[in-house]
């Protein structure tokens, strides 16, 4: 939660490579954190902790239509974290209980014009949600799913809410807590990211996969939570609050290479939130301010990957960044910060 930011800008990269400048995105000023950006129905939705966006009364969830942000129904009685859709349909997870006046319990659907609930939902907060194997797969600090006991994920098959195995279990410390981050499909296998060490009781540290049938773990996981996923040139890539996978100082990201966890470049000096695929390159957004190594690069909360080196996007922002989203041709960012590069953008 710590983590999730606010406000909104948006970054045009030109075609000079030195040129890159930023400007704030409409009236983006927000009177609390936004989390979260996806598209529906041609519209570009965000969510977060808001209840005011662009001037508009909307409850934590609202749509740009173009020229302004527009409520969905009455929205949401408390925080959302993420979004998805799926089959036509806006699913958001949170901590909310409540949608359109609707009683939902921590997840959420939106048809275009309606609230409603899947089945009686959580009795936990739930911060990731995908898609796997034709089932919405929903991640959170919960122990109870659809009145059955399930443990930190569970699967909806359309009418109930079902286990994956004995589901994720034992937080780190010194919070303990489960906080299920990130969910990401990959070469056929289900990933997710969080807080916990154990998925049906093998040890996984932070990070697991689960092939339909039974969970294992992703080599020796990480020192602390994972907080999101990317896949970039055809290679799996988590961002976190981890130094160290088993003995291995990654710094904060690490990519996959089938047997092991390796550092990203020279990794970044404090946690890595979000990664995404952005002109061939894989952004990621987070509290950092340089490269790990050496460290007179300065990165400012965002940079990028080119498959060798970290790059700056310009001076960068003056405070953490969160969600990205390609918006038309240019790259949509959210974060806690008030100015971009030299530019005020509240």
């Amino acid at each position: 939660m710590k983590k999730i930011l606010a406000l909104l800008v948006c970054l045009f990269l030109v075609t000079n490579s030195f040129a890159q400048l930023w400007t704030s995105f409409c009236d983006g000023t927000t009177n609390d954190w936004v989390v979260d950006f996806k598209y529906y129905k041609g519209d570009l939705i965000a969510c977060g902790f808001f209840t005011t966006i662009g001037g508009v009364n909307a409850n934590r969830i609202a749509r740009w239509d173009g020229a302004t942000w527009q409520p969905l129904g009455t929205g949401l009685n408390n925080w959302a974290h993420s979004m998805l859709v799926y089959n036509d349909t806006l699913y958001v997870s949170g901590y909310f209980t409540s949608a359109g006046g609707t009683t939902v319990n921590h997840i959420a659907r939106w048809d275009g014009n309606n609230w409603s609930g899947l089945g009686s939902g959580f009795n936990g907060n739930t911060y990731a949600i995908n898609e796997y194997d034709g089932e919405l797969i929903v991640g959170g600090d919960y122990s109870i799913a659809g009145g059955d006991s399930i443990s930190g994920i569970a699967k909806w098959n359309g009418d109930s809410w079902k286990a994956l195995g004995t589901g994720l279990s034992d937080g780190f410390p010194p919070y303990y807590n489960l906080y299920p981050h990130g969910i990401i499909e990959f070469n056929d296998e289900l990933y997710i990211g969080g807080n916990f060490t154990k998925a049906g009781g093998v040890t996984v540290n932070g990070v697991a996969k689960w092939n339909g049938t039974s969970w294992d773990s992703v080599g020796k996981g990480f020192s602390s939570d994972v907080l999101g996923f990317g896949i970039y040139n055809n290679e799996l890539y988590a961002g976190g609050e981890f130094k160290f996978s088993d003995t291995t100082e990654v710094d904060y990201i690490a990519k996959w290479d089938g047997t092991q966890w390796n550092k990203v470049g020279s990794g970044v000096n404090s946690y890595v939130h979000t990664l995404q695929v952005f002109n061939d390159e894989l952004y990621v957004t987070g509290g950092f301010t340089r490269a790990a190594l050496p460290f007179t690069d300065t990165l400012m909360h965002i940079a990028k990957f080119d498959g060798l080196n970290w790059n700056p996007l310009g001076k960068g922002l003056n405070y953490d960044a969160e969600p990205m989203i390609a918006f038309q041709e240019n790259l949509l960012v959210g974060g806690a910060f008030y100015k971009a590069g030299d530019f005020v953008v509240n």
